[in-house]
């Protein structure tokens, strides 16, 4: 049965990722689920914390298992509630969020946001954050609704009564719910500071609820205002939406909660500190800066006062732009944001997921070596296929002849290692239909969707004529040591676990087109004037001098590496491993094509037939993008 991991990176995280669960656990009762975090550090001294304390844990290990690595759990996906870009080996990524504002580097126009490319599902609050989203990002975007409004709305929302038992409030007191961010330049804290006490008139409680992630200096602060005044509560739960569905007045600042609480439609206080603009993701179109005129805005106490005086003697004023702010930014308000999420969730593990529409089909011109053979082609074009699940392949092979034992459906046209680039670009003209178009060496490894988000160059910059990726040749280390001075030497795999988790999107000039992976569009085959006569120069090189004289430009792609895979040697050894795991039905996708490739590589293409035969015809789905390459597979077997 599928295996769904929840990755809970900080604590704040739990309000969003524990709702899915249980509606997946509720949906599907034989799926598997766990939950995972990395070690505990506590936030201080300004930088946010990590991980999950050991009583959180505990609690949590009562709904699911609680696992301490990604690797452990060997999930089928991941939901995660930030981007995480740098966990590895989890199936399927999913991206929920953990709030409706941007804070420079979420739901905004920026370089940073295309990181929310790796997710192969991303779920969304409301419409603006999938239309803001969709300049840089090119992975499937579901309007799901804001995961914590459902205990705001709904059977099972949070009620005033059960908070004013709870934290022992007059049922007919005006609730003031104050919930600062931590950031410096944009918390409402040094600001008011202690000051905020001084709403606190005799009618009036405040309810205190600071961000997870503020310095400790500050949460013991505040605990002793709490403490020593006697209409003041301090919250330590994580979730601010019970006090949120009791308070009549928010006060925030650049927080989340700001947008949340207008759900509600009642009144909310911004506090803007003079030192906001210092902010590095400071951007006055985003989200917290533009919905600010459905809020009254202060600076300091003096103003404080005045506007919950305001609010409290006219509630209504502002009312149709809060309304307006919640239609677009929290889809729903039904108490099913979870719901949703989670039947997201599984229609990506169930195979409905929607893939990337402009990139379904790609064209690739693969050039074999002196060295390739029938099977490790097809190993190739196997790992090929499995990279890029749902995506169409028409393939255009230079440099081999065709197999009677391994025919490779894929394969539109064979073309003689003879053949000059002018030949290979008129094929891929008249044999495929895919306007992305790749020219790829054998032997390379290639990480998960590397070609599709290859073609995300082509979007970020619409006159682009070639990009291609990095490879083991280009001097790799050097942008290893600029990004991450001390981690010193890496192998060309864990740079390339690097640059995709952090360079997304990015990219510079291209002197030469070295050999390796490269990509331009079928569209601008006809305007390519190619000279003949160039001997010696790579065709990647080749194409790149003809863009430049049509100016167009090329671009290096910073965020892909391409390394050499493993070879794929005629071990018996292996061989038996994998049969029997086979045998056994533990075998994984890339172990089934490993497997396959060994066999016709051994020259038991019938016995590859027989295996590739039980393959497709089993239950386990990951089989089957290997049926454009093994379905074909013939010949003797052999004892």
């Amino acid at each position: 049965m599928p295996r769904v991991l929840f990755y809970i990176q900080r604590n704040l995280h739990l309000p969003f990722l524990k709702p899915i669960q249980e509606q997946i656990c509720r949906l599907r009762p034989d799926y598997t689920t766990a939950f995972c975090a990395p070690p505990f550090i506590p936030p201080r001294n300004g930088l946010p914390g990590w991980g999950l304390e050991k009583e959180e844990v505990q609690r949590l290990s009562v709904k699911a298992r609680f696992v301490r690595t990604v690797e452990e759990f060997q999930p089928d996906i991941t939901v995660f509630a930030d981007a995480c870009t740098d966990v590895f080996n989890c199936g399927k990524r999913v991206f929920v969020g953990h709030g409706i504002i941007s804070k420079g580097g979420f739901y905004t126009d920026n370089e940073l946001v295309r990181r929310e490319n790796l997710a192969d599902l991303i779920c969304v609050p409301g419409q603006w954050h999938k239309d803001i989203l969709q300049k840089n990002v090119f992975s499937p975007i579901e309007v799901t609704g804001f995961i914590k409004s459902d205990r705001l709305f709904g059977p099972a929302a949070c009620t005033r009564q059960d908070f004013c038992e709870q934290y022992q409030i007059p049922s007919a007191a005006t609730i003031i719910l104050y919930a600062p961010t931590f950031n410096a330049e944009l918390s409402a804290i040094p600001c008011l500071g202690e000051q905020i006490a001084l709403v606190c008139e005799p009618d009036r409680y405040l309810v205190i609820k600071l961000h997870t992630m503020t310095d400790v200096k500050l949460v013991e602060l505040h605990r002793q205002l709490a403490n020593t005044h006697p209409r003041i509560r301090y919250i330590e739960d994580i979730d601010v939406t019970p006090a949120m569905a009791a308070a009549d007045i928010l006060i925030s600042d650049v927080s989340s909660v700001l947008v949340e609480f207008m759900a509600l439609d009642r009144p909310v206080i911004a506090v803007n500190n003079p030192r906001q603009q210092e902010y590095e993701g400071y951007r006055p179109d985003d989200i917290e800066y533009r919905v600010r005129d459905a809020c009254l805005q202060v600076s300091d106490i003096a103003g404080l006062l005045l506007a919950v005086d305001r609010s409290l003697c006219h509630p209504e004023a502002l009312s149709a732009a809060r309304r307006h702010y919640a239609d677009t930014l929290c889809y729903g308000r039904d108490g099913r944001s979870a719901e949703r999420a989670a039947l997201a969730v599984l229609k990506l593990v169930e195979g409905g997921g929607a893939g990337d529409a402009l990139c379904s089909r790609l064209g690739v011109i693969v050039e074999a070596g002196p060295t390739d053979t029938p099977a490790s082609l097809g190993y190739d074009l196997g790992r090929l296929a499995l990279a890029h699940p749902g995506v169409e392949l028409e393939v255009i092979v230079r440099g081999m002849e065709p197999s009677p034992q391994l025919p490779l459906p894929m394969v539109r046209v064979w073309l003689s290692g003879a053949a000059d680039l002018g030949t290979v670009l008129q094929a891929a003209a008249e044999h495929t239909t895919a306007n992305f178009m790749v020219m790829l060496q054998t032997g390379l490894g290639l990480p998960h969707r590397l070609l599709q988000f290859l073609s995300h160059h082509f979007r970020w910059e619409p006159q682009l004529g070639l990009v291609r990726t990095l490879t083991q040749q280009d001097d790799y280390q050097q942008l290893v040591d600029l990004i991450y001075p001390e981690f010193g030497a890496v192998t060309p795999e864990r740079a390339a676990v690097l640059f995709i988790s952090t360079l997304m999107g990015r990219s510079v000039a291209m002197e030469y087109a070295a050999p390796g992976c490269c990509m331009f569009q079928r569209n601008d085959l006809s305007s390519l004037q190619i000279i003949q006569g160039e001997a010696g120069i790579p065709d990647a090189e080749q194409l790149r001098r003809a863009f430049a004289r049509s100016n167009r430009p090329t671009l290096l792609a910073l965020d892909l590496l391409v390394c050499a895979r493993e070879p794929l040697i005629p071990d018996l050894s292996s061989l038996e491993q994998l049969t029997c795991r086979f045998a056994a039905s533990t075998l994984d996708a890339e172990e089934a094509n490993r497997l396959l490739a060994l066999l016709v590589q051994f020259g038991c293409a019938a016995d590859a037939a027989l295996v590739w035969q039980q393959m497709s015809g089993s239950a386990v789905q990951t089989y089957q993008p290997l049926a454009a390459v093994w379905s074909g597979c013939a010949g003797p077997a052999v004892d």
